[in-house]
């Protein structure tokens, strides 16, 4: 009987619950219930854009999964009281347990240790696309603005000015093109101008979150903000990317396929 990962948040997230799974599965299916907007809005989640139907080659649990939903609020129930469940492993905001009797379900985030090599290989989930080789020599600036604001994710103008002067002291990148990529395309502008970058410097991209999953999976190099949407669609790709993170948010070693910078 297949195990079920129940998705929790955006694609960035569920690529990381999915390389979590796959650590300890030879075989899972996967239900989206709890991505619905009202489910959402019950549970308190933020709402993001999943598109996991049209990148990731996963099985979905059909029938399994609607049975498997009474265990998770049950066991959700004894989780928040004794602090195990009996069938199900969470990770979420409020609740943190592993099952007693048999692990039939996945609940949670799962990113307290992430391991490189488990996010490489979910490569091999993701769905080819005909334009993945147009992007290969841009550098992508990630900025996410919108629920970051304001708290201890977002990452200020030095940051991204100490990212730039490292971009430009390498003159491998000297012919590549600037992209901007956000979800708040005002706040990140100003971002950027605070760090010394004028606006005549860098593109944008369309703003469709498909369409910047693409970008990100290809480019050369990437400056990358705390968002796990950025940083997953740029690890399933291995194409010696440069990758410059902010410390203490993701630690990684440098391999064969990518180089790892924290600012």
């Amino acid at each position: 009987m297949a195990k079920v990962l129940f998705i929790h948040g955006g694609f960035g997230n569920a690529l990381l619950q999915i390389a979590h799974v796959n650590k300890y599965e030879t075989s899972f299916v996967i239900s989206t219930f709890f991505t619905s907007k009202i489910i959402r809005k019950l549970f308190g989640f933020t709402n993001h854009p999943n598109f996991l139907k049209e990148r990731v080659n996963v099985k979905e649990a059909g029938v399994w999964g609607f049975a498997m939903i009474p265990v998770i609020f049950f066991d959700l129930f004894i989780a928040k009281i004794f602090k195990h469940s009996l069938f199900t492993e969470f990770d979420i905001r409020f609740v943190k347990a592993r099952p007693v009797l048999k692990n039939l379900a996945y609940f949670g985030y799962f990113q307290s240790n992430i391991e490189l090599e488990s996010v490489i290989n979910l490569g091999h989930f993701l769905i080819p696309y005909d334009e993945e080789s147009a992007n290969h020599n841009k550098i992508v600036i990630h900025v996410r603005g919108g629920d970051f604001i304001g708290t201890s994710q977002a990452l200020d103008e030095e940051y991204y000015a100490k990212a730039l002067k490292y971009i430009y002291t390498q003159n491998i990148f000297t012919d590549s093109e600037l992209v901007l990529i956000t979800n708040d395309f005002d706040y990140a502008c100003e971002m950027l101008k605070k760090s010394g970058l004028s606006r005549e410097k860098y593109s944008l991209s369309s703003g469709q979150e498909l369409d910047d999953f693409h970008l990100l999976h290809n480019c050369k190099c990437l400056i990358a903000s705390k968002s796990t949407f950025a940083l997953t669609a740029a690890l399933t790709k291995s194409n010696n990317k440069t990758i410059l993170l902010p410390k203490g948010k993701f630690t990684f070693k440098d391999n064969f396929d990518f180089s790892f910078i924290y600012i």
